[in-house]
């Protein structure tokens, strides 16, 4: 016969489950939560390679090649070049690129190929401004050209102008107007000096007068000089005098109009009287008997 255990029992074994179970969490809003760990960045690991369209190369510290390996790697890129091998020629210069003691020429070399290779920003710039900033007296008109082309590529034309100059100086027998109309162009990128661009056309203008739109530019030039007015209109009128499109002749005279008012005084004005009354005759006086 089954015997029914006391009821105190059956209380303390309640009491006994209720203590075993885990107590229910707190409740905590979103904003008291921890934030997650951020990892902390890794240290770069150094490398020798470069971005060359973001980073210059590294301060010069190398030796240069012997003086008969240098010549060698100049001939050699030289003969790259020629057979339009651009990338070989880079390739070869770098020999002798960023080296103690500089070489101009391959530094020079180098410069006018990355200008026009693509992503080679700051390293092309690099190598430009290192090689206008030096000389050597072996450089001829041929090197100046190829040199200021490339500066002129990147649009520094302050440094452009110099390379040009020196290839005129350099030139055998003597430069030609062409060489002069290539100076005038980047000198008129320079705002400071416009004059010299100016000077410029008219040199390469007397060396080949046929060349009309040199005259043309010219005079554009001198009409942007306050003090050389005078001379734009004159060289304008002798562009008007040479040309025979009505097009032309149209905007040059319209040119000229916009000029004349800067050398011409304004008129001068007769002094205005003070408003009042004007006298009226004077009365005649009567005869005395």
């Amino acid at each position: 016969m089954l015997r029914l255990a006391p009821a105190g029992a059956w209380f303390l074994a309640a009491a006994l489950l209720a203590c075993s179970t885990p107590p229910a969490p707190t409740p905590t809003k979103v904003s008291e939560k921890p934030l997650a760990t951020v990892p902390t960045p890794s240290t770069p690991i150094p490398t020798p390679f470069i971005n060359p369209n973001k980073e210059p190369p590294p301060p010069r510290s190398e030796p240069q090649l012997p003086a008969a390996e240098l010549a060698a790697t100049l001939a050699k890129a030289a003969a790259e070049r020629q057979i339009d091998s651009k990338v070989e020629a880079a390739l070869t210069l770098r020999a002798c690129a960023n080296k103690v003691p500089q070489s101009v020429r391959c530094e020079g070399e180098l410069a006018a190929l990355l200008a026009e290779t693509p992503r080679h920003k700051y390293e092309a710039e690099y190598y430009l401004k290192q090689a206008i900033a030096a000389d050597e007296p072996d450089l001829d008109a041929a090197y100046y050209r190829h040199l200021g082309e490339a500066l002129q590529l990147k649009g520094m034309y302050d440094d452009a102008a110099t390379a040009f100059t020196r290839m005129i100086e350099r030139s055998k027998p003597t430069a030609t107007a062409a060489d002069h109309f290539l100076l005038a162009t980047v000198l008129q990128g320079v705002p400071s000096r416009i004059a010299e661009a100016s000077d410029r056309l008219h040199m390469a203008y007397e060396l080949d007068p046929s060349q009309h739109a040199w005259l043309r530019d010219e005079a554009i030039l001198l009409g942007q000089q306050p003090d050389k007015v005078e001379q734009a209109i004159a060289r304008f009128e002798e562009f008007r005098s040479k040309i025979t499109d009505p097009a032309l002749i149209a905007d040059t005279e319209r040119r000229i109009a916009e000029l004349r008012p800067a050398i011409t005084p304004p008129p001068t004005e007769a002094p205005t009287k003070a408003p009042g009354k004007t006298p009226g005759p004077r009365p005649k006086r009567k005869p005395t008997g």
